[in-house]
């Protein structure tokens, strides 16, 4: 009995696991939503064309107006006028106090995150806090100091990913692990409840 409890409540935590990513994503979307519509839907009340339509119809048309507003945001940074504003706008946050320091930590985990800069190379095994002891990392680069090769790591915490700390490890002391970079973040987020497929079946064997 006791077994079958500690295995429910095991498979409830993983089933955590899964789920509150894909929640806190889906909640921070709405929630984005919900903040544009609310200014829009006024917008879409004052002009005369849309007053024909049901109140229904004019949340529809400012979720609508959500999404080709980030669209074209999305387009208009793309290009080199876009590319130009937004880096005057991030050189004036920059220099704002406080503020600055915020919306760095924030589009740094974005960028790691969301869009397709791969950050994280590959994922890599290291000897740490001591010897015998494994610990995960992701590599972000090489280096070569005094002839010596050195790679740099980004070694992430559990249950946060995205906070950690940086260190630089020479080549012969890292075992590199043939598994993605994902498939990592899941391990580190669950605290090893959620195990690549690849280390399963060698568990198993």
């Amino acid at each position: 009995m006791k077994r079958f409890i500690v295995k429910i409540r095991r498979q409830f935590i993983t089933g955590l696991a899964i789920l509150l990513p894909v929640g806190l994503t889906f909640y921070i979307i709405i929630v984005l939503f919900r903040v544009l519509s609310r200014i829009l839907y006024p917008v879409f009340v004052k002009i005369h064309y849309f007053n024909i339509f049901p109140e229904e119809a004019l949340y529809v048309f400012s979720f609508i107006g959500v999404i080709i507003i980030i669209w074209l945001i999305g387009a208009f940074a793309s290009n080199f006028i876009g590319r130009k504003l937004l880096k005057y706008f991030q050189n004036l946050i920059e220099k704002t106090p406080v503020i600055s320091s915020i919306y760095k930590t924030i589009e740094q985990i974005i960028e790691a995150l969301l869009l397709e800069k791969k950050a994280f190379k590959e994922v890599v095994l290291i000897e740490y806090p001591r010897k015998g002891v494994n610990t995960l990392a992701f590599l972000t680069g090489e280096l070569e100091v005094d002839d010596k090769k050195y790679l740099t790591l980004f070694v992430p915490t559990t249950p946060n990913p995205t906070s950690g700390f940086f260190i630089m490890v020479e080549e012969k002391d890292v075992k590199r692990v043939n598994i993605p970079v994902e498939d990592a973040t899941k391990l580190i987020v669950s605290g090893g409840i959620i195990t690549p497929d690849k280390w399963k079946r060698r568990r198993n064997d």
